[in-house]
């Protein structure tokens, strides 16, 4: 055989937001409806790929999460994510993998936890085979405020616990008698777990995300029963800044990286919700002393 033979892929997105291939060496075993296309599931030809029966899912996402498996990559998975619509958190079984995120490039190993946060840019490579438990949780107040905006990896407490607890759900799952209580059960208890590798973050912080995540003062304020100028008020005692400065800031580190990744500062201003290229020109000069194309002509000068 030629060693440098190139490996089949049998599955891949090519997306502006989106790059991922997946050899035909790979096996999953999914625990909700599977985020693989149907016509590879259950099938003959790819025994390796399996999904529960339309009757089965839905327990998990009852709990918040929209997609989850267990899944064995080879050395050719690769997989990247530019400004991600939903967090995902994964628990690496055995072997190990290369996540690149904020600048840093991490191993994750066995017992670590990786949350590849949502509005995040994301890498992943495999070093030579990955055994990995996860999770995409839908984006919501409830996990924004979980998980924040930062991707991390860590050592995780409660690792053998999910583990544990995700494969009865796969077994009960997959079982031709189906029982929902224990499944209900099982569902609240893996994303309660979950949870605990996550503690409720400073009230500053919490601020910080919802204006990360574009919440408006106020819908935060009135979630919070307070006035827009109290909000303002808590804000700046606890980071120091105001609450409609800290979504200016989220908002323009998108804009740059946007930029920086090659896009079009027209196309920005719209992912952006900005009415017209000319107002996100002003707002973007305003804040960095040169308008977006001149940003991301420095930017490719410096490469």
């Amino acid at each position: 055989m030629d060693k440098h033979r190139r490996p089949k892929i049998l599955w891949s997105i090519k997306a502006d937001d989106t790059l991922q291939l997946w050899p035909s060496a790979d096996s999953e075993c999914a625990l909700t409806a599977p985020f693989l296309p149907a016509h590879l599931v259950n099938t003959p030809k790819f025994p390796q790929i399996t999904a529960p029966s339309h009757a089965a899912a839905g327990f998990l996402e009852k709990e918040g999460i929209s997609a989850a498996a267990f899944s064995t990559h080879s050395k050719s998975y690769y997989s990247e994510r530019v400004n991600k619509k939903f967090s995902t958190i994964m628990y690496t079984i055995s072997g190990s993998a290369r996540a690149e995120f904020g600048g840093n490039v991490k191993i994750l190993k066995a017992g670590s936890c990786f949350l590849s946060a949502k509005s995040a840019n994301t890498k992943l490579r495999v070093n030579n085979r990955w055994e990995v438990l996860w999770f995409h949780f839908k984006d919501s107040p409830l996990s924004c405020a979980m998980f924040g905006c930062e991707s991390k990896l860590f050592e995780s407490k409660n690792f053998k616990e999910i583990l544990w607890l995700a494969q009865s759900y796969r077994d009960k799952v997959y079982s031709k008698s189906l029982n929902r209580r224990a499944l209900e059960a099982l569902a609240v208890l893996i994303r309660e777990s979950i949870a605990c590798d996550f503690p409720p973050p400073p009230k500053g912080e919490i601020i910080r995300r919802a204006a990360e995540d574009h919440v408006s003062a106020k819908n935060f304020a009135a979630k919070n029963k307070i006035t827009v100028y109290e909000l303002n008020k808590r804000s700046l005692s606890c980071t120091g800044q105001t609450f409609a400065r800290l979504a200016k800031e989220a908002l323009m580190k998108k804009a740059r990286d946007f930029l920086t990744l090659g896009s079009p500062p027209c196309t920005v201003a719209k992912k952006l919700g900005y009415a017209s290229i000319q107002s996100f020109s002003k707002a973007f000069k305003k804040e960095h002393g040169l308008s977006p194309s001149n940003f991301a002509r420095l930017h490719r000068e410096k490469l």
